[in-house]
Order: structure tokens, then sequence, then C-alpha cells
């Protein structure tokens, strides 16, 4: 009769079937020691003590290796387990939404420094998405399907990379708990050099700046750091972002009075007034033929964006000159804030904008930032 293996002993013998790892110490180690504690003035004669201090050294290196490989040693089979050890991407296996187990791309990958600080994170954390059912969604389809979704990946230094996911399920022994490994692929360069292209064909043709689906691709991004920096942090502390939907007020009868030409002048004029005077960081876009767009990023307070509010009002009021016309210049400006007035690109766009035909409902030339009621009032006028 045949004696049936337990899933103890299958995984046992699983785990010897994996090659050996030999760890071994090269022969100038201690010398090379040696001379560095005698540059550092530190007198050891006992060899020995040397010796095992390097052997210590990289014994604890191995455990730490050992010890965040272990679950996926456990989990899959010697072969599957290597190539995921060995992948350039950042490969990391899930158990009940968290990750257990990162090799060495996904540590590159986040510009983290060990394993273990990416250990115990989430999709959400890593990802920074604020639509969790639709993340759970995506990546069952992933799952399900064998397809490939695009994302971006939140890194310690505080920056993105665009990425390509790819997931497939682990079949445990133990059914109540899903497990399943995640394949990221760094595709940030790729992506670069396609908005290069990209944004080469959506500028303005009349003053060079950027158009409303490269601001909304901005914003999302800005939405997305803000979330990562601010995690865990007091209100008063958070990051937050600013919004600005921008009129001139009175394009229009420069234009019926000078010409487009004039009109024209006018819209360069302000966009290098505003190029200059804003951070680098900040981004200025056109909206329409009389508006622009503008994203205040790294705001502590609300009061931050009112302050620049109040100084791009004065800016726009200085006059400009055409053909010896002094043309006088006033704009209005609504306000929106993330995450006071929404979470996303839409909603935040949509507030700013609600903002601004009030300012212009009431004649114009001052700011206003988004409050509630207004999308209460503009339902009410419209009955």
């Amino acid at each position: 009769m045949v004696k049936k293996q337990s899933h103890t002993e299958k995984v046992i013998k699983v785990a010897t079937m994996r090659p050996k790892i030999t760890v071994q110490k090269p022969e100038n180690k201690a010398k090379k020691v040696k001379v560095e504690i005698t540059k550092a003035e530190i007198k050891t004669e006992n060899k020995s003590e040397i010796k095992t201090e390097i052997e210590s050294e990289i014994k604890v290196e191995v455990e730490a290796k050992s010890e965040n490989n272990k679950l996926l040693e456990n989990a899959m089979n010697p072969l599957m387990c290597s190539m995921v050890e060995l992948s350039s991407n950042m490969s990391c296996m899930l158990k009940d939404g968290e990750i257990t187990y990162v090799n060495a791309g996904g540590v590159n990958l986040m510009n983290a420094e060990t394993p273990e600080q990416i250990v115990g994170m989430t999709l959400v954390d890593i990802t920074g998405t604020t639509d969790i059912d639709k993340l759970s969604a995506d990546v069952g389809k992933l799952i399900e399907f064998g397809t490939s979704m695009e994302t971006k990946i939140i890194c310690f230094d505080g920056t993105f990379k665009n990425a390509v996911m790819k997931a497939q399920k682990i079949n445990n022994a133990d059914t109540d708990v899903f497990s399943y490994i995640l394949d990221i692929k760094d595709v940030t360069k790729e992506k670069q050099a396609e908005e290069k292209v990209r944004e080469s064909g959506n500028a303005d043709d009349i003053t060079g700046l950027i158009s409303r689906k490269i601001f909304e691709d901005r914003l999302e991004r800005a939405i997305i750091r803000s979330t990562r920096a601010s995690f865990g942090k007091p209100e008063h502390s958070a990051l937050h972002i600013g919004i600005f939907s921008m009129n001139i007020d009175n394009l229009s009868h420069i234009n019926e009075s000078f010409g487009y030409e004039a009109g024209n002048q006018v819209l360069r004029t302000i966009s290098m007034r505003l190029a200059s005077s804003f951070r680098q960081k900040d981004t200025i876009a056109r909206s329409e033929s009389d508006g622009f767009y503008i994203l205040l990023e790294d705001i502590m307070i609300d009061d931050d964006v009112e302050l620049v509010a109040r100084k791009t009002l004065a800016l726009m009021y200085e006059p400009i000159i055409y053909e010896g016309n002094n043309l006088a210049m006033g704009c209005s400006i609504g306000i929106s804030v993330f995450p006071k007035h929404g979470v996303s690109i839409n909603p935040l766009i949509k507030a700013s904008v609600t903002a601004l035909k009030k300012v212009k409902e009431n004649g114009g030339g001052y700011y206003l930032v988004y409050e509630h009621k207004m999308e209460e009032d503009e339902k009410e006028s419209a009955a």
C-alpha cells in the first residue's frame, strides 16, 4: 500500500529540489576590512574577530533574503520561483490583498532600499488609486483573462513611474487564502517619449500652451502624488492642489475693436506673464477661446490658493500695448481645491468652472472659491 504524502511533505520535497545556495567569502575580504579598520584608526590585533564579524554580516544578509523568499518558495514550483526572483520587472506575491514577497526588480522599480519596505503594502498603497472598487475589478480581469493593464506606481522618493501590470493566481492548498503574483513592468521611458510626441501635436497654436487633455493628465498625476504624500497626515499638514479656471473678461471687445490679431497678441502676452509668474511645478493650459486652466501643486492651506489668485488678478490688470493702443485688461477666476471639492479630475474642474460662472454672473473682475451651494443656485436658475 502506497502512503499518500501530506501537504507538508510535499512542500519539504519541493524545497529540497531547489539548488542549494552556497556563500563563499573572498580570500582577501579580511585584508580589505583590516585596511578600512586601520584607516579609521581602530586597532584590532585579533584577526579571528574580524573573520567572525564578516561571516556574521554575510549570514544576516542570507537570512534576510531567505525570509523574504520563504513564502514564495512554499507557494510555487522551483522553476517559476526562480523566474520570479531573477525577473528585471517588479514581481510580488500578494496574500489576501497584502504584499508578502517582492523581488529585487520591485525594490529597484519603487526606489526602495530593502524588500521589507514594500512587504505589507497593498495595491492601493503602490498605485495611489482612490477608486478601490475599480482597481479590484481590473485585477480580477487580469487574473481571469490573462490580460494586462496600464497603471502608475508611486515610488518611495515621491516620484511616479508608468507601468504595465499582469497578474496570475497561485493555487494554494489553503482554499481560504487568495494569493496571486503581480508582474509590473516599468514603461516610463516609453511613455515619456510618447508624451513628447503627443504634446508637440497638442500645443495651442497661438500661445504654445498645452491642451486641456494634457492638463487633465497632469492633474491626475498630481492627485496621485498628493494622495500618497498626505497619507496618514493630519489635514493641516496634508498637501492640497489648487485648480484655477480663468477667463479674460474683455477679449471679445478687443477682437471687435482692434481685430483678432490684437486678441491673439493679448493671449500670447498673458501666457508669457503667467509662465514667468508661476512656479516650474505648476501647469498652465489653454482652455478655450478666452480662457486658461492653472494647476497649483503642493499647497499647504487653502489661504495660499487665494493669495495666488489675488496676485494673478493684479498681474492681469497691467495694460498691454498694441500698435500704440493701451489695451485695458481684466480677468475672472474660479477656484477649486483637492481634496475639499473633489478627489478626481472631472469634479475638480467642474467645481472651478462653476465658481467662475458665479464670478461672471456678478460682473467679473475678481475670484471665488467653489462652495457646494453654488451647484444648488445653478440648478434653481436653470429650472
